[in-house]
């Protein structure tokens, strides 16, 4: 076999935690999602409201540039 392709676990973890810590200290906290919540709500609601006025301006726009028949 070829020794520079086989490496054990620890050498893997220990890159890993090289590379984690070229970014600071990365810490694990599942609370944090949750107090997000209230942010991404509201980033949801207004995504909502801008696409329901695009849809009532395209509508407006179209029903007032038609012609009747």
């Amino acid at each position: 076999m070829d020794t520079e392709i086989v490496t054990t676990a620890t050498e893997v973890v220990t890159e890993a935690a090289n590379a984690a810590s070229m970014f600071g200290d990365i810490t694990f906290e599942p609370m944090n999602f949750v107090s997000n919540l209230g942010y991404m709500a509201t980033g949801m609601v207004g995504i909502f409201v801008v696409i329901g006025a695009i849809i009532l301006v395209t509508s407006l726009m179209n029903k007032i540039s038609t012609k009747n028949k």
